[in-house]
């Protein structure tokens, strides 16, 4: 076979990218530091929310709460809810997302609360999960004492300092 002396060959490696593909490169990292900067200020722009206390956050839910609504039930759901989200944001507990059967059930264990806050938390919860499951819930006057009887529980709750350990008394 003839050899082929037209080709001929070259020791320059070719080029990693293009001229076109560098102008692309280019072109993309613009547009990824101009999106950066326009949320940069975007975020610098917004006003900041002031931040509220588990105890504000929870009594402005109390407010907004309407007792004249004709589903006392689902008041009563949500007075349940305002009271444990509360308590897990404010001491990290589970009562969020336990029974009422659960929550009476470890109560003893609550060492963080004091035994008053913890027999008053347990008496206000089992109120409120009469008042959720009672055949004719429809009862204003008792909807707005147990609306004033959250907002009382929630400033005593709040009133406990986490720092100083709660003595707690064991019948043997």
């Amino acid at each position: 076979m003839p050899e082929i002396n037209d080709i001929i060959e070259t020791s320059d490696p070719s080029p990693l990218f293009l001229w076109w593909q560098w102008a692309l490169v280019g072109i993309g990292v613009c547009l990824f530091l101009y999106l950066l900067s326009f949320l940069l200020k975007r975020k610098k722009g917004q006003p900041r929310l002031p931040s509220h206390s588990n105890l504000d956050l929870a009594l402005q839910q109390l407010t907004a709460l309407d007792s004249s609504k004709n589903d006392s039930n689902r008041l009563a759901v949500h007075l349940s809810l305002i009271v444990r989200k509360f308590i897990q944001r404010s001491f990290g507990d589970t009562a969020l997302f336990e029974t009422d059967e659960e929550f009476h059930a470890r109560s003893t264990e609550l060492e963080r609360f004091s035994p008053e806050a913890t027999e008053q938390l347990k008496n206000y919860l089992t109120a409120v999960a009469d008042h959720k499951y009672a055949p004719n819930p429809n009862h204003p006057a008792a909807l707005e004492s147990l609306i004033e009887n959250a907002e009382l529980l929630l400033r005593n709750l709040d009133s406990i300092d986490l720092s100083a350990p709660q003595v707690t008394t064991q019948a043997s």
